[in-house]
């Protein structure tokens, strides 16, 4: 019985390797496209909100306008749609991003692509770390892969 638990957690941290490996693999190469992907140019524009929607209900998506100069000195105003508990009040000062070649692309925040990818590769490599942790603490002790594989049978009868 003890062999055979112990045989069956070796062959589930195997297959939890290969999963781990794969989900990582994937999280490391995502996040790599996004760090070296184009950033875009985004300039910093302080902005005036001058309409905001009056029937704003506190679990509603809500509009609001801001208006602000350009790099070239001419006044734009863009509406955005946020929560209803992020929504600013009148005449607020706030800052904005835009793309000076698409003044169509008006953000509230900056581009954090680079920020996200480098979470990514992190997760990523965190999880192949822990996959092969396990692997390595059930190949090279036998209760632990006894105990991981009498805890994987529990697993499967009773969740499945």
């Amino acid at each position: 019985m003890y062999d055979g638990a112990a045989g069956f957690g070796r062959f589930m941290a195997g297959l939890g390797l290969v999963f781990a490996v794969i989900i990582g693999v994937i999280l490391v190469v995502v996040g790599v496209a996004q760090i070296f992907a184009v950033q875009k140019n985004l300039t910093f524009a302080q902005g005036k909100v001058v309409e905001i929607s009056p029937d704003c209900q506190n679990d509603e998506m809500c509009k609001f306008a801001v208006s602000f100069d350009d790099a070239d000195g001419k006044k734009r105003t863009h509406s955005f749609t946020v929560p209803a508990q992020d929504m600013p009040f009148q005449d607020q000062e706030i800052g904005i991003y835009y793309d000076p070649s698409n003044m169509s692309d008006v953000r509230l925040g900056p581009d954090k692509s680079h920020r996200n990818g480098t979470m990514l590769v992190s997760i990523g490599f965190v999880v192949m770390f822990l996959g092969w942790l396990n692997f390595y603490i059930v190949r090279r002790f036998k209760f632990a892969a006894a105990v991981s594989g009498i805890d994987s049978g529990m697993d499967i009868l009773f969740n499945y």
